[in-house]
């Protein structure tokens, strides 16, 4: 008779646990990113993004500015300049020696030119404004700008948290969290934070669903220099099948049954 009570209590006890185990665990679609609401993505929708303006220049900002032509006396003073300095690789450290700072006023300062205003301008605006500015003095001057000071810090439930470094000109919020080497199974892929200083000097944070395709449409998913990305933790922390704490239960278990035999006896 107390055989057959010590197995039901044994059973009822793996029961409890087997439930403990399938209430803990995460739940696939909860990890799973870009979910749609049908099956059916409408692409347009989701590259909508692209069609922005892109970054616009802010006072402090450093560019490296690389311009080139085939006029020897112009390319000697350009190359005797910093800006024409040659970079092995393309790392922040050596990029910020040889980079130009947009200075308080909005204004960079470069060979031959009077001071050009760069503050609220893309890329490809101060791009184009400086080559038409160098065509004064040479034909055929090719300019190009590429954004040094591209950093932003993701914190919170990721692998790798810390600052990271976008040799592009474009970086989004995946892209980020891929640096950081994706979200921990504990990290709340539903409240993801973007902090961005605005303009005006005040902070501005959108809280955002990565498991949801529609997040590609969100302003704060194109991220911008100085964004800090945040990822909130679960309220509670589920197990997932490789976090199970097996061996634990195992030896409870088996500690439990040394214990009713023993009182068996």
């Amino acid at each position: 008779m107390k055989a057959i009570e010590m197995s039901k209590s044994i059973l009822l006890i793996l029961t409890g646990l087997l439930l403990i185990l399938i209430s803990s665990c995460t739940s696939v679609k909860k990890l799973r990113y870009l979910q749609t609401e049908s099956d059916g993505i409408e692409t347009e929708h989701i590259l909508d993004y692209n069609k922005t303006d892109g970054y616009r220049l802010n006072k402090g900002d450093n560019l490296y500015i690389d311009i080139t032509t085939s006029n020897i006396e112009f390319k000697e003073y350009i190359i005797s300049s910093k800006s024409g300095t040659s970079v092995t690789s393309m790392n922040n450290s050596s990029l910020y020696i040889i980079s130009y700072q947009i200075d308080a006023s909005g204004y960079i300062h470069l060979p031959f030119l009077e001071p050009v205003e760069a503050y609220n301008k893309t890329l490809e605006e101060l791009k184009e404004k400086l080559t038409e500015l160098y065509k004064v003095y040479v034909t055929d001057v090719t300019v190009n700008v590429k954004l040094v000071n591209f950093n932003v810090t993701v914190l919170g439930e990721v692998s790798r948290s810390g600052q990271y470094f976008s040799s592009s000109n474009h970086l989004n919020l995946y892209e980020a969290l891929g640096m950081a080497g994706d979200l921990t199974l504990y990290g709340n892929r539903k409240r993801v934070k973007v902090m961005r200083l605005m303009p005006e000097g005040k902070y501005k944070i959108r809280e955002l669903d990565i498991t949801r395709a529609t997040v590609i449409g969100d302003e704060f998913f194109e991220l911008q220099p100085n964004d800090i990305v945040y990822v909130e933790p679960l309220g509670t922390k589920p197990f997932g099948f490789g976090t199970f704490p097996t061996g634990t239960i195992l030896s409870a278990v088996t500690t439990l049954i040394v214990i009713l035999t023993y009182t068996k006896k």
